[in-house]
């Protein structure tokens, strides 16, 4: 093995291993420089689409409303919060979306960007099925009043009169104010319409709601008399509401006297009641859909009848 003095140091290096050497170097720097200029332009061009995105090039020009037949197009825009001259990009939707849905009449709404300029919410609406009625005072200028509600049990809005068209709830809607839910009470009678309705021909029925919450109705037999019905607590609503069918269907609501109050409290049995005597005039049994009732003067309501 051959040796060098130190006085001989550093070795002479070969100009090819040199030249080698550069042009690594070189070439590394070129990549530096390259992936440098990559991240630079990325940075430039995400700098410069936020700042196109918040320029009033791409701003909120105008809010369009859909669908808000009953709300007004002005009352959910301003919900929604969104103003001319926002950006586009920065809108919270979810928000607006909320904040329209909140409102009394809007079941659903929905928001989506129109680019450059426009925010497009659509509405749909609740639709009233009947009116409640509101404790004095209660209304915007006092007074007795009414309000519109829907099958979720939603308040919509005062109305002076009952429209002709809904079924009516003569039971005091208590905290009543649009976009309000009604309480167990109001909520137990809007089933029973729901139900009569379905169950029963003719023009809308009323329900009344009496003291602990007892519902009675009015509803109407084939020859349009008018027909009062006692359901008691809002409790096995469908099986009450198929007694009372039954009896219409077997002309037992026909043929009783106008007077005569329809207590189907205990829907097994139900009973047709004399308001004026007290007495009870038929007591219908079990398996009224398989045969006709029969009218007699009874001493004394059916256990169990509620009476």
């Amino acid at each position: 093995m051959t040796t060098v003095p130190p006085e001989k140091w550093p070795l002479p290096v070969d100009p090819r291993l040199r030249a080698r050497r550069q042009a690594v170097l070189r070439s590394e720097g070129r990549r530096r420089l390259r992936r440098l200029g990559v991240v630079a332009a990325g940075a430039g061009v995400g700098l410069t689409g936020w700042l196109l995105a918040l320029s009033p090039l791409l701003d909120v020009d105008q809010v369009v409303v859909r669908g808000a037949e009953r709300s007004g197009p002005e009352v959910v825009r301003e919900a929604t919060g969104v103003a001319p001259g926002e950006a586009m990009v920065t809108l919270g939707l979810g928000r607006a979306v909320a904040a329209v849905e909140a409102l009394p009449w809007v079941a659903t709404a929905t928001a989506e960007r129109r680019w450059p300029g426009t925010v497009v919410v659509s509405v749909v609406e609740r639709r009233p099925v009947a009116t409640v009625s509101v404790a004095q005072g209660e209304g915007a200028q006092g007074g007795p009043r009414w309000m519109l509600v829907d099958d979720q049990g939603r308040l919509l809005a005062f109305v002076e009169e009952p429209p002709p068209e809904l079924a009516r709830i003569d039971g005091t809607a208590q905290g009543a104010r649009p976009g309000a839910e009604v309480g167990p009470a109001v909520a137990g009678a809007l089933e029973l319409l729901t139900r009569l309705q379905e169950a029963l021909p003719g023009p809308p029925p009323g329900v009344a709601v009496g003291p602990g919450g007892a519902l009675e109705a009015v509803v109407w037999a084939h020859d349009g008399t008018e027909r009062r019905v006692q359901f008691g607590e809002p409790v096995r609503l469908a099986d009450k509401v198929l007694a009372l069918r039954t009896l219409v269907e077997h002309g037992a609501l026909d043929e009783a006297a106008p007077g005569v109050v329809v207590d189907v409290r205990v829907p097994e049995a139900p009973v047709l009641t004399d308001r004026d005597t007290d007495l009870i005039l038929s007591t219908v049994t079990r398996g009224l859909h398989n045969s006709k009732s029969h009218v007699e003067v009874e001493g004394s309501a059916p256990q169990g009848s509620g009476t």
